[in-house]
Protein backbone atom coordinates (compact mmCIF):
# COMPACT_ATOMS: atom_id res chain seq x y z
CA UNK A 1 0.00 0.00 0.00
CA UNK A 2 1.01 3.77 -0.67
CA UNK A 3 2.76 5.63 1.96
CA UNK A 4 0.82 8.95 1.98
CA UNK A 5 3.26 11.10 2.84
CA UNK A 6 5.50 10.08 0.00
CA UNK A 7 3.52 8.22 -2.37
CA UNK A 8 2.05 11.02 -4.73
CA UNK A 9 -0.46 10.24 -7.21
CA UNK A 10 -0.44 13.43 -10.15
CA UNK A 11 -2.81 13.72 -13.08
CA UNK A 12 -1.31 15.89 -15.76
CA UNK A 13 -3.85 16.71 -18.12
CA UNK A 14 -4.39 19.09 -21.26
CA UNK A 15 -5.42 19.62 -24.57
CA UNK A 16 -3.20 17.82 -27.63
CA UNK A 17 -0.33 20.17 -28.20
CA UNK A 18 -0.54 21.72 -24.37
CA UNK A 19 3.29 20.64 -23.73
CA UNK A 20 1.58 18.26 -21.00
CA UNK A 21 3.75 14.69 -22.25
CA UNK A 22 7.18 16.69 -22.28
CA UNK A 23 6.46 18.29 -18.65
CA UNK A 24 4.84 15.08 -17.18
CA UNK A 25 7.79 13.06 -18.30
CA UNK A 26 10.42 15.81 -16.69
CA UNK A 27 7.79 15.89 -13.46
CA UNK A 28 8.24 12.26 -12.89
CA UNK A 29 12.06 12.14 -13.23
CA UNK A 30 12.19 14.69 -10.97
CA UNK A 31 9.98 13.09 -8.34
CA UNK A 32 11.25 9.61 -8.95
CA UNK A 33 7.55 8.62 -10.34
CA UNK A 34 6.57 6.21 -12.72
CA UNK A 35 5.65 8.11 -15.49
CA UNK A 36 2.52 6.82 -16.92
CA UNK A 37 1.20 7.78 -20.66
CA UNK A 38 -2.09 7.18 -22.56
CA UNK A 39 -0.19 7.55 -25.95
CA UNK A 40 2.61 4.81 -25.05
CA UNK A 41 -0.36 2.90 -24.11
CA UNK A 42 -1.88 3.28 -27.06
CA UNK A 43 0.87 2.09 -28.54
CA UNK A 44 1.78 -0.74 -26.66
CA UNK A 45 -1.81 -2.12 -27.50
CA UNK A 46 -1.30 -1.78 -31.67
CA UNK A 47 -3.78 0.83 -31.63
CA UNK A 48 -1.64 3.67 -32.50
CA UNK A 49 -3.93 6.64 -34.14
CA UNK A 50 -6.99 5.14 -32.77
CA UNK A 51 -9.09 7.59 -31.28
CA UNK A 52 -12.85 5.50 -31.61
CA UNK A 53 -14.92 4.92 -28.35
CA UNK A 54 -13.84 1.05 -27.75
CA UNK A 55 -10.09 2.09 -28.53
CA UNK A 56 -10.40 4.66 -25.96
CA UNK A 57 -12.20 2.00 -23.11
CA UNK A 58 -9.20 0.15 -23.76
CA UNK A 59 -6.42 2.55 -23.54
CA UNK A 60 -8.22 3.70 -20.07
CA UNK A 61 -8.54 0.08 -18.64
CA UNK A 62 -5.02 -0.57 -19.52
CA UNK A 63 -3.77 2.81 -17.55
CA UNK A 64 -6.00 2.28 -14.60
CA UNK A 65 -4.68 -0.88 -14.19
CA UNK A 66 -1.29 -0.21 -14.63
CA UNK A 67 -1.41 2.63 -12.25
CA UNK A 68 -2.86 0.22 -9.45
CA UNK A 69 -0.26 -1.61 -9.81
CA UNK A 70 2.45 1.10 -9.32
CA UNK A 71 0.91 2.63 -6.42
CA UNK A 72 0.63 -0.51 -5.15
CA UNK A 73 4.12 -1.15 -4.16
CA UNK A 74 4.10 2.77 -3.16
CA UNK A 75 5.29 3.91 -5.99
CA UNK A 76 4.26 7.34 -6.98
CA UNK A 77 2.94 8.03 -10.32
CA UNK A 78 2.42 11.07 -12.83
CA UNK A 79 -0.43 9.83 -15.11
CA UNK A 80 -0.17 11.68 -18.50
CA UNK A 81 -3.53 11.65 -20.31
CA UNK A 82 -5.92 14.51 -22.07
CA UNK A 83 -8.69 13.28 -19.62
CA UNK A 84 -11.03 15.10 -21.36
CA UNK A 85 -14.24 13.79 -19.69
CA UNK A 86 -15.45 12.75 -16.20
CA UNK A 87 -16.37 9.55 -16.86
CA UNK A 88 -12.97 8.56 -17.81
CA UNK A 89 -11.42 10.19 -14.96
CA UNK A 90 -13.98 8.68 -12.34
CA UNK A 91 -12.34 5.48 -11.92
CA UNK A 92 -8.98 7.25 -11.37
CA UNK A 93 -10.10 9.51 -8.77
CA UNK A 94 -11.98 6.53 -6.88
CA UNK A 95 -8.48 4.36 -7.15
CA UNK A 96 -6.61 7.32 -5.46
CA UNK A 97 -9.23 7.68 -2.54
CA UNK A 98 -9.48 3.53 -1.49
CA UNK A 99 -5.08 3.75 -1.54
CA UNK A 100 -5.14 6.76 0.66
CA UNK A 101 -3.05 8.68 -2.53
CA UNK A 102 -5.98 11.33 -3.82
CA UNK A 103 -5.10 12.62 -6.91
CA UNK A 104 -3.30 15.96 -7.35
CA UNK A 105 -4.46 17.54 -10.43
CA UNK A 106 -2.21 19.92 -13.28
CA UNK A 107 -3.64 21.20 -16.10
CA UNK A 108 -1.01 22.61 -18.41
CA UNK A 109 -2.35 24.93 -20.97
CA UNK A 110 -0.87 26.86 -23.77
CA UNK A 111 -2.36 29.47 -26.68
CA UNK A 112 -3.92 28.00 -29.89
CA UNK A 113 -1.51 29.18 -32.28
CA UNK A 114 1.38 27.53 -30.35
CA UNK A 115 -0.42 24.44 -29.92
CA UNK A 116 -1.06 24.50 -33.75
CA UNK A 117 2.55 24.64 -34.25
CA UNK A 118 3.81 22.28 -32.15
CA UNK A 119 1.00 19.42 -33.51
CA UNK A 120 2.14 20.21 -37.09
CA UNK A 121 5.79 19.00 -35.71
CA UNK A 122 6.12 15.23 -35.52
CA UNK A 123 6.11 13.36 -31.40
CA UNK A 124 7.09 10.63 -30.63
CA UNK A 125 3.72 8.65 -29.26
CA UNK A 126 1.01 10.67 -30.19
CA UNK A 127 -0.81 11.00 -33.67
CA UNK A 128 -3.43 13.68 -32.56
CA UNK A 129 -3.37 16.21 -34.97
CA UNK A 130 -5.26 19.83 -35.19
CA UNK A 131 -8.53 17.93 -36.36
CA UNK A 132 -8.41 15.55 -33.18
CA UNK A 133 -7.06 18.81 -30.95
CA UNK A 134 -10.23 20.70 -32.08
CA UNK A 135 -12.84 17.49 -31.28
CA UNK A 136 -11.55 17.08 -27.83
CA UNK A 137 -11.37 21.00 -27.17
CA UNK A 138 -15.25 21.15 -28.49
CA UNK A 139 -15.76 18.20 -26.39
CA UNK A 140 -13.63 19.05 -23.02
CA UNK A 141 -15.68 18.66 -19.89
CA UNK A 142 -14.17 20.88 -16.96
CA UNK A 143 -12.65 19.28 -14.00
CA UNK A 144 -14.10 19.90 -10.66
CA UNK A 145 -10.93 20.92 -9.15
CA UNK A 146 -7.62 21.88 -10.46
CA UNK A 147 -5.03 21.96 -7.87
CA UNK A 148 -2.18 23.87 -10.23
CA UNK A 149 -2.73 25.30 -13.99
CA UNK A 150 0.21 25.68 -15.85
CA UNK A 151 1.08 27.41 -19.28
CA UNK A 152 3.74 25.86 -20.73
CA UNK A 153 3.81 28.87 -23.58
CA UNK A 154 5.08 30.90 -20.24
CA UNK A 155 7.17 29.09 -18.31
CA UNK A 156 10.24 26.70 -18.77
CA UNK A 157 9.74 22.89 -18.22
CA UNK A 158 12.39 23.60 -14.77
CA UNK A 159 9.65 26.64 -13.76
CA UNK A 160 6.98 24.51 -14.16
CA UNK A 161 8.62 21.78 -11.82
CA UNK A 162 9.51 24.70 -9.32
CA UNK A 163 5.87 25.41 -9.36
CA UNK A 164 4.53 21.79 -8.87
CA UNK A 165 6.82 21.58 -6.00
CA UNK A 166 5.70 24.56 -4.53
CA UNK A 167 1.99 23.69 -4.68
CA UNK A 168 2.85 20.22 -3.02
CA UNK A 169 4.43 21.76 -0.43
CA UNK A 170 7.96 20.27 -1.33
CA UNK A 171 11.04 22.45 -0.57
CA UNK A 172 12.13 24.56 -3.58
CA UNK A 173 15.06 26.87 -3.95
CA UNK A 174 12.98 29.78 -3.56
CA UNK A 175 11.37 28.07 -0.20
CA UNK A 176 14.84 27.23 0.84
CA UNK A 177 16.25 30.76 -0.07
CA UNK A 178 13.18 32.52 1.60
CA UNK A 179 14.01 30.72 4.91
CA UNK A 180 16.94 32.85 4.67
CA UNK A 181 15.73 35.94 3.95
CA UNK A 182 13.55 35.62 7.12
CA UNK A 183 16.22 34.33 9.01
CA UNK A 184 14.08 31.51 10.25
CA UNK A 185 17.06 29.30 11.74
CA UNK A 186 18.22 28.70 15.07
CA UNK A 187 21.48 31.21 15.19
CA UNK A 188 21.78 35.25 14.01
CA UNK A 189 22.21 35.70 10.32
CA UNK A 190 24.54 38.72 10.14
CA UNK A 191 26.54 37.42 7.65
CA UNK A 192 24.13 35.22 5.26
CA UNK A 193 25.30 32.43 2.63
CA UNK A 194 23.49 30.58 0.11
CA UNK A 195 25.30 27.65 -1.80
CA UNK A 196 23.24 25.18 -4.67
CA UNK A 197 24.21 22.44 -5.96
CA UNK A 198 22.34 19.87 -8.29
CA UNK A 199 21.49 17.86 -4.88
CA UNK A 200 21.12 20.46 -2.02
CA UNK A 201 20.76 23.93 -0.69
CA UNK A 202 23.25 24.96 2.17
CA UNK A 203 22.08 27.51 4.01
CA UNK A 204 24.77 30.03 5.94
CA UNK A 205 24.25 31.39 9.25
CA UNK A 206 26.32 32.81 11.24
CA UNK A 207 27.76 30.09 13.05
CA UNK A 208 26.29 26.99 11.09
CA UNK A 209 25.29 25.42 7.87
CA UNK A 210 22.27 23.86 6.92
CA UNK A 211 22.12 21.22 4.38
CA UNK A 212 19.03 20.74 2.72
CA UNK A 213 18.84 17.74 0.57
CA UNK A 214 16.91 18.40 -3.07
CA UNK A 215 13.71 16.16 -3.63
CA UNK A 216 15.70 15.34 -7.02
CA UNK A 217 15.70 11.43 -8.55
CA UNK A 218 18.95 10.91 -10.57
CA UNK A 219 20.21 7.19 -11.94
CA UNK A 220 22.77 7.37 -9.08
CA UNK A 221 20.75 8.71 -6.76
CA UNK A 222 17.13 9.34 -4.91
CA UNK A 223 16.29 11.71 -2.35
CA UNK A 224 12.48 11.99 -3.91
CA UNK A 225 10.90 10.58 -0.76
CA UNK A 226 10.91 12.59 2.46
CA UNK A 227 11.68 9.35 4.21
CA UNK A 228 14.53 9.12 2.32
CA UNK A 229 15.68 12.54 2.60
CA UNK A 230 15.62 12.12 6.75
CA UNK A 231 17.52 8.44 6.87
CA UNK A 232 20.39 9.84 4.49
CA UNK A 233 20.78 12.98 6.71
CA UNK A 234 21.55 10.57 9.25
CA UNK A 235 23.00 8.79 7.21
CA UNK A 236 25.52 11.85 5.83
CA UNK A 237 26.54 12.41 9.29
CA UNK A 238 27.64 9.16 10.51
CA UNK A 239 29.70 8.53 7.22
CA UNK A 240 31.14 12.03 7.46
CA UNK A 241 31.84 12.09 11.13
CA UNK A 242 35.05 9.39 10.40
CA UNK A 243 37.19 12.25 8.50
CA UNK A 244 35.81 15.65 10.15
CA UNK A 245 36.25 16.76 13.16
CA UNK A 246 32.93 18.13 14.85
CA UNK A 247 31.92 19.56 11.92
CA UNK A 248 28.51 17.60 11.81
CA UNK A 249 26.28 18.21 14.17
CA UNK A 250 22.99 17.32 14.24
CA UNK A 251 19.51 16.90 11.87
CA UNK A 252 17.09 19.73 12.35
CA UNK A 253 13.66 19.51 10.91
CA UNK A 254 12.44 21.82 8.56
CA UNK A 255 8.71 22.80 9.72
CA UNK A 256 5.64 24.56 8.41
CA UNK A 257 5.13 28.19 9.98
CA UNK A 258 2.50 30.67 9.49
CA UNK A 259 5.18 32.92 7.92
CA UNK A 260 6.72 29.68 5.30
CA UNK A 261 8.75 27.24 6.26
CA UNK A 262 11.44 27.20 9.10
CA UNK A 263 14.49 24.92 10.67
CA UNK A 264 14.15 24.59 14.38
CA UNK A 265 12.12 22.82 17.17
CA UNK A 266 8.67 22.64 17.76
CA UNK A 267 4.99 20.54 17.62
CA UNK A 268 4.69 22.32 13.80
CA UNK A 269 4.70 19.47 11.02
CA UNK A 270 8.05 18.57 9.98
CA UNK A 271 7.89 18.68 5.89
CA UNK A 272 11.48 18.24 5.44
CA UNK A 273 15.18 17.93 7.42
CA UNK A 274 18.35 19.60 6.96
CA UNK A 275 22.08 18.68 8.51
CA UNK A 276 23.02 21.26 10.79
CA UNK A 277 27.04 21.67 10.58
CA UNK A 278 29.72 24.18 11.49
CA UNK A 279 30.22 26.66 9.91
CA UNK A 280 33.80 26.75 8.72
CA UNK A 281 36.09 29.73 7.13
CA UNK A 282 35.95 29.27 3.51
CA UNK A 283 39.18 30.95 3.11
CA UNK A 284 40.98 27.27 4.08
CA UNK A 285 38.49 26.02 1.33
CA UNK A 286 41.53 24.11 -0.82
CA UNK A 287 39.79 25.07 -3.79
CA UNK A 288 39.97 28.42 -2.58
CA UNK A 289 43.49 28.20 -1.76
CA UNK A 290 44.48 27.02 -4.93
CA UNK A 291 43.28 29.87 -6.39
CA UNK A 292 45.20 32.41 -4.79
CA UNK A 293 48.56 30.34 -4.50
CA UNK A 294 48.18 29.24 -0.57
CA UNK A 295 48.90 25.54 -0.89
CA UNK A 296 52.57 24.46 0.06
CA UNK A 297 53.56 20.92 -0.66
CA UNK A 298 53.62 20.67 3.39
CA UNK A 299 49.91 20.65 3.12
CA UNK A 300 49.74 18.10 0.97
CA UNK A 301 51.97 15.90 3.04
CA UNK A 302 48.92 16.56 5.70
CA UNK A 303 46.48 15.54 3.49
CA UNK A 304 48.56 12.06 2.11
CA UNK A 305 49.12 11.16 5.73
CA UNK A 306 45.51 11.81 6.84
CA UNK A 307 44.18 9.98 4.06
CA UNK A 308 46.59 7.02 4.15
CA UNK A 309 45.75 6.72 7.72
CA UNK A 310 42.24 6.43 6.96
CA UNK A 311 42.71 3.98 4.27
CA UNK A 312 44.78 1.69 6.23
CA UNK A 313 41.76 1.05 8.55
CA UNK A 314 38.43 1.11 6.34
CA UNK A 315 36.54 -1.50 5.82
CA UNK A 316 37.84 -3.88 3.45
CA UNK A 317 34.84 -4.75 0.78
CA UNK A 318 35.04 -8.38 -0.29
CA UNK A 319 33.61 -7.98 -3.72
CA UNK A 320 34.67 -9.30 -6.87
CA UNK A 321 35.09 -7.04 -9.26
CA UNK A 322 32.67 -6.56 -12.49
CA UNK A 323 33.38 -5.22 -15.69
CA UNK A 324 29.77 -4.47 -16.53
CA UNK A 325 29.25 -2.90 -13.52
CA UNK A 326 32.23 -0.82 -14.21
CA UNK A 327 30.45 -0.42 -17.91
CA UNK A 328 27.74 0.88 -16.41
CA UNK A 329 29.16 3.62 -14.22
CA UNK A 330 31.19 5.16 -17.27
CA UNK A 331 28.57 4.63 -19.90
CA UNK A 332 26.46 6.80 -17.31
CA UNK A 333 28.37 9.80 -19.17
CA UNK A 334 25.74 8.76 -22.32
CA UNK A 335 23.18 10.80 -20.68
CA UNK A 336 25.20 14.42 -20.89
CA UNK A 337 25.64 13.66 -24.91
CA UNK A 338 22.89 15.10 -26.50
CA UNK A 339 23.80 18.13 -24.34
CA UNK A 340 27.67 18.10 -25.57
CA UNK A 341 26.34 17.84 -29.11
CA UNK A 342 23.46 20.66 -28.47
CA UNK A 343 26.43 23.03 -27.10
CA UNK A 344 29.40 21.87 -28.61
CA UNK A 345 28.86 20.54 -31.90
CA UNK A 346 29.86 17.55 -34.17
CA UNK A 347 33.40 17.61 -33.07
CA UNK A 348 33.49 17.48 -29.97
CA UNK A 349 30.37 15.21 -29.32
CA UNK A 350 33.00 13.03 -31.68
CA UNK A 351 35.47 12.91 -28.97
CA UNK A 352 33.30 12.51 -26.47
CA UNK A 353 32.49 8.74 -28.27
CA UNK A 354 36.26 8.37 -28.97
CA UNK A 355 36.52 8.40 -25.22
CA UNK A 356 33.70 6.03 -24.80
CA UNK A 357 34.94 3.91 -26.61
CA UNK A 358 38.75 3.88 -24.99
CA UNK A 359 37.16 3.65 -21.51
CA UNK A 360 35.55 0.33 -22.93
CA UNK A 361 38.97 -1.16 -24.51
CA UNK A 362 40.65 -0.29 -21.59
CA UNK A 363 38.32 -2.28 -18.96
CA UNK A 364 38.12 -4.93 -21.16
CA UNK A 365 42.06 -5.39 -21.68
CA UNK A 366 43.09 -4.83 -18.03
CA UNK A 367 40.19 -6.79 -16.67
CA UNK A 368 42.32 -9.15 -15.07
CA UNK A 369 44.25 -6.61 -13.18
CA UNK A 370 40.83 -4.78 -11.63
CA UNK A 371 39.75 -8.20 -10.18
CA UNK A 372 43.71 -8.96 -9.22
CA UNK A 373 43.39 -5.74 -7.11
CA UNK A 374 39.77 -6.07 -5.73
CA UNK A 375 41.24 -9.75 -4.40
CA UNK A 376 44.33 -8.32 -3.12
CA UNK A 377 41.96 -5.49 -0.10
CA UNK A 378 42.24 -2.31 -2.63
CA UNK A 379 38.58 -2.23 -2.84
CA UNK A 380 37.61 -0.02 0.87
CA UNK A 381 34.53 2.48 1.91
CA UNK A 382 36.11 5.53 1.53
CA UNK A 383 35.02 9.02 0.92
CA UNK A 384 33.86 8.73 -2.67
CA UNK A 385 33.70 12.39 -3.58
CA UNK A 386 37.55 13.77 -2.71
CA UNK A 387 38.07 17.03 -4.58
CA UNK A 388 39.76 20.01 -3.27
CA UNK A 389 35.94 21.29 -2.50
CA UNK A 390 35.76 19.20 0.08
CA UNK A 391 38.59 19.91 1.74
CA UNK A 392 39.58 22.51 4.56
CA UNK A 393 43.24 23.47 5.18
CA UNK A 394 43.23 23.62 8.85
CA UNK A 395 46.23 22.25 10.70
CA UNK A 396 44.55 18.47 10.63
CA UNK A 397 42.75 18.53 7.33
CA UNK A 398 39.28 18.19 7.06
CA UNK A 399 38.07 16.19 4.31
CA UNK A 400 33.99 16.73 4.15
CA UNK A 401 30.96 15.37 1.79
CA UNK A 402 32.01 12.09 1.53
CA UNK A 403 28.92 10.32 -0.70
CA UNK A 404 26.24 9.02 1.43
CA UNK A 405 23.43 8.34 -1.10
CA UNK A 406 25.32 5.34 -3.00
CA UNK A 407 27.43 2.86 -1.10
CA UNK A 408 28.47 1.88 -4.62
CA UNK A 409 30.44 5.23 -5.11
CA UNK A 410 31.89 5.04 -1.93
CA UNK A 411 33.16 1.83 -1.82
CA UNK A 412 35.91 1.84 -4.33
CA UNK A 413 39.56 1.15 -5.16
CA UNK A 414 41.78 3.15 -3.12
CA UNK A 415 43.58 4.29 -6.50
CA UNK A 416 39.74 5.47 -7.90
CA UNK A 417 40.08 8.00 -4.45
CA UNK A 418 43.49 8.90 -5.00
CA UNK A 419 42.69 9.60 -8.66
CA UNK A 420 39.73 11.88 -8.00
CA UNK A 421 41.85 14.24 -6.33
CA UNK A 422 44.60 14.06 -8.37
CA UNK A 423 42.45 15.12 -11.15
CA UNK A 424 40.77 17.49 -9.65
CA UNK A 425 44.64 19.10 -8.78
CA UNK A 426 46.14 18.62 -12.48
CA UNK A 427 42.28 20.39 -13.41
CA UNK A 428 42.88 23.69 -11.65
CA UNK A 429 46.83 23.93 -13.07
CA UNK A 430 48.42 21.44 -10.74
CA UNK A 431 50.56 18.17 -11.49
CA UNK A 432 53.36 18.77 -9.48
CA UNK A 433 50.87 18.84 -6.99
CA UNK A 434 49.08 15.87 -7.94
CA UNK A 435 52.23 13.81 -8.38
CA UNK A 436 53.76 14.62 -4.60
CA UNK A 437 50.14 13.97 -3.24
CA UNK A 438 50.43 10.17 -4.87
CA UNK A 439 53.99 9.85 -3.60
CA UNK A 440 53.55 11.14 0.10
CA UNK A 441 50.53 8.89 0.37
CA UNK A 442 52.77 5.83 -0.80
CA UNK A 443 55.30 6.58 1.89
CA UNK A 444 52.69 5.34 4.50
CA UNK A 445 50.61 2.93 2.32
CA UNK A 446 51.65 1.51 -1.28
CA UNK A 447 48.65 0.80 -3.19
CA UNK A 448 50.52 0.87 -6.39
CA UNK A 449 51.96 -3.02 -6.93
CA UNK A 450 51.98 -3.65 -10.52
CA UNK A 451 52.97 -2.07 -13.26
CA UNK A 452 49.77 -1.85 -14.78
CA UNK A 453 48.62 -0.11 -11.44
CA UNK A 454 49.80 3.61 -13.16
CA UNK A 455 47.89 2.54 -16.33
CA UNK A 456 44.80 1.96 -14.16
CA UNK A 457 45.66 5.26 -11.66
CA UNK A 458 45.26 6.86 -15.01
CA UNK A 459 41.92 5.10 -16.29
CA UNK A 460 40.80 6.45 -12.82
CA UNK A 461 41.42 9.97 -13.14
CA UNK A 462 39.98 9.79 -16.16
CA UNK A 463 36.56 8.57 -14.87
CA UNK A 464 36.50 11.13 -12.32
CA UNK A 465 36.80 13.52 -14.92
CA UNK A 466 33.60 12.25 -16.73
CA UNK A 467 32.16 12.38 -13.22
CA UNK A 468 32.89 15.83 -13.04
CA UNK A 469 31.80 16.73 -16.27
CA UNK A 470 28.49 15.09 -15.81
CA UNK A 471 27.62 16.98 -12.28
CA UNK A 472 28.01 20.00 -13.52
CA UNK A 473 26.30 19.51 -16.85
CA UNK A 474 23.38 18.53 -14.50
CA UNK A 475 23.59 21.69 -12.50
CA UNK A 476 21.33 23.53 -15.27
CA UNK A 477 21.10 21.36 -18.65
CA UNK A 478 18.70 24.07 -19.80
CA UNK A 479 20.65 27.70 -18.77
CA UNK A 480 24.08 26.51 -18.09
CA UNK A 481 26.34 29.41 -17.20
CA UNK A 482 29.11 30.38 -19.49
CA UNK A 483 31.70 29.77 -16.56
CA UNK A 484 30.12 26.18 -16.14
CA UNK A 485 30.74 25.92 -20.29
CA UNK A 486 33.68 26.60 -20.15
CA UNK A 487 34.71 23.65 -17.23
CA UNK A 488 32.58 21.26 -18.98
CA UNK A 489 35.09 21.48 -22.28
CA UNK A 490 37.97 21.65 -19.87
CA UNK A 491 37.17 17.99 -18.78
CA UNK A 492 36.49 17.05 -21.87
CA UNK A 493 40.06 17.79 -22.69
CA UNK A 494 40.77 16.21 -19.58
CA UNK A 495 39.13 13.19 -20.60
CA UNK A 496 40.99 13.12 -23.92
CA UNK A 497 44.38 13.59 -22.66
CA UNK A 498 43.66 10.72 -19.81
CA UNK A 499 42.32 8.63 -22.61
CA UNK A 500 45.71 8.67 -24.58
CA UNK A 501 47.34 7.94 -21.41
CA UNK A 502 45.49 4.35 -21.72
CA UNK A 503 47.49 2.70 -24.49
Amino acid sequence: MPDSKSTRFICVTGLPGSGKSYFAIRLAQALGAKHLNSDRIRTKLGLRGSYDLESKKLVYDQLLLETKNELEKGKSVVLDSTFYQANVRQPFMELGESLGAPIFWIEVHAKEEVIKDRIAKQRPYSQADFQVYQSIRDRYEALDRIDLKLASDQFSPDEMIEQTKTSLGMMTSAGVRDILTRKALPDSVSNPGFIETHASWILLSDNYAFKVKKPVHFSFMDFSTLARRKHFCYREIELNRRLTSGMYLDVIPIRKGEKGPYIGESDDEIIDYSVQLKRMDESLRMENLLHSGGIETTGIERIAHQLATFHQNAEIIRKTWDISTAQLDFYDLKKVRPFIAKQFGRKKTELFDRILLRANQFLTRMGSRFVERAEAGFIRDGHGDLHSGNIFMYPEPILFDCIEFNDHFRQLDLLDELAFLCMDLEFHGFPDLASHLIDSYEQYFRVRTDPDDQLIFNYFKMYRANVRLKVTVLKDQENPSAEDLVRIQSYLELLDNYSNLLK
